[in-house]
């Protein structure tokens, strides 16, 4: 009846609300200073199945109608539905290293000499330096005028998808083992009529599953 399922939503919030409170103070996913947007720790050393059980606790929160004090950038809901990321949507979860990739691709002068840069990502892990290559012998190939957009085509990649490949794919996985075939269109149809609304994040998803589930 009302009364079990509102019991079932509050449990369902409660339990959501101290996973994410709990994971996001231990490794799995990254805030970014400006934003406050979460997204995949590249680095984590959590199982798989932990970030499978994370999807899978989203799709629940969509289907429960469950609002989340969680702030995953736009791209991610892209994501589950097919889009590859772009530039733009690494400047809405990370405007710092977006906007800093499109000054770089807007620059006039000599990109080569003055941000002397190579098809590499050198960042710190742990108090270590860690350097990963974007194509072949990339730490030798400097980035120019006339290869700068391949270069930021790379990073997005890198930094979106490659990177985090292994998260985002379980996480995936329990997302879509949730809202999969009826839902999941639905999902997309109403996602394209109000995706710049100012207010997404999770708070479209309790739209969503109104429109999907309040039936």
């Amino acid at each position: 009846g009302v009364t079990e399922m509102v019991l079932n939503t509050f449990k369902t919030l409660v339990f959501v609300r101290l996973y994410f409170q709990f994971y996001t103070g231990y490794g799995m996913f990254v805030e970014d200073a400006f934003t406050h947007n979460l997204f995949f720790n590249p680095d984590s050393y959590e199982n798989p199945i932990q970030f499978e059980l994370v999807g899978i606790l989203l799709g629940l929160a969509i289907y429960n109608s469950v609002i989340l004090d969680v702030n995953f950038p736009k791209v991610l809901y892209l994501m589950l539905l097919g889009h590859k990321p772009t530039l733009e949507d690494l400047k809405e979860a990370n405007p710092g290293l977006g906007n800093g990739l499109e000054k770089l691709l807007e620059f006039d002068g000599d990109v080569e000499t003055t941000f002397c840069r190579n098809f590499e990502i050198t960042y710190e892990v742990f108090g270590e330096n860690k350097t990963i290559e974007l194509k072949e012998n990339g730490s030798n190939i400097p980035v120019t005028n006339g290869n700068r957009q391949e270069y930021v085509d790379l990073y997005v990649d890198y930094h979106l998808v490659k990177s985090v490949k292994q998260q985002y794919d379980a996480f995936a996985k329990g997302f879509h083992d949730v809202c999969h075939g009826e839902p999941l269109r639905l999902f997309r149809y109403e996602y394209n009529i109000i995706q710049h609304s100012l207010r997404y994040r999770l708070s479209i998803t309790i739209v969503l599953s109104y429109l999907l589930f309040a039936k």
